[in-house]
């Protein structure tokens, strides 16, 4: 049986946040060179490096972009700033279009397309709608899915709330005044079932 772990990163109010921005701030106009310093990409202040090394924590898991941030954009900045986890891929929210399908059922289709099933028992057409004849007889809380033979487990990190309420013991909604914290980690170690 292969073991999943999933975690699907919003990066704005995630591994940034007001705080981090306070500190840029601050920092450019107390000590310029310093500031400068840390400029070693386009982009690079998105990431606070401390975040990533939180993130780091989790070992075993890999990342799904789930942002407003392209793969493309984003993956070298995070590698910059010290990611060792694999980046698997990403969400791509647009595919339904952003005002009707929520970031919650991108997830979800994501994980039906990934281990092609029926992954809570409720589908997708190729317009993104859910199937309503479709029910689930089982446990919706269970946080291990065996999926095709496969053990799937997944945490969602994002600062917004659009998430299925099926989701929502695998989500984690992180304050972005502060960005990601290590009780956000604690939280996502028990959920990803790692030591």
């Amino acid at each position: 049986m292969n073991k999943h772990r999933y975690v699907f990163l919003d990066i704005d109010g995630v591994l940034n946040c007001n705080d981090w921005y306070n500190y840029l701030y601050n920092l450019k106009r107390v000590s310029p060179k310093e500031y400068e310093k840390l400029n070693t990409c386009k982009y690079w202040d998105a990431i606070d490096p401390s975040k990533v090394e939180l993130l780091n924590q989790l070992t075993g898991a890999e990342i799904v972009i789930s942002s407003s941030w392209t793969l493309d954009t984003i993956a070298p900045v995070l590698k910059i700033a010290g990611l060792k986890l694999p980046i698997l891929g990403e969400i791509d929210h647009k595919e339904f279009g952003y005002f009707w399908i929520h970031r919650g059922n991108s997830i979800e289709k994501w994980l039906v397309d990934k281990h092609n099933c029926n992954f809570s028992d409720y589908l997708f057409n190729d317009d993104g709608w859910r199937y309503t004849e479709h029910y689930f007889d089982g446990n919706l809380n269970d946080l291990k899915e065996t999926i095709a033979g496969d053990q799937v487990t997944y945490v969602i990190f994002d600062d917004d709330c659009d998430m299925s309420l099926l989701q929502l013991n695998h989500f984690i909604h992180v304050n972005n005044d502060v960005g990601l914290t290590s009780h956000d980690i604690r939280l996502a170690k028990a959920i990803l079932n790692i030591d």
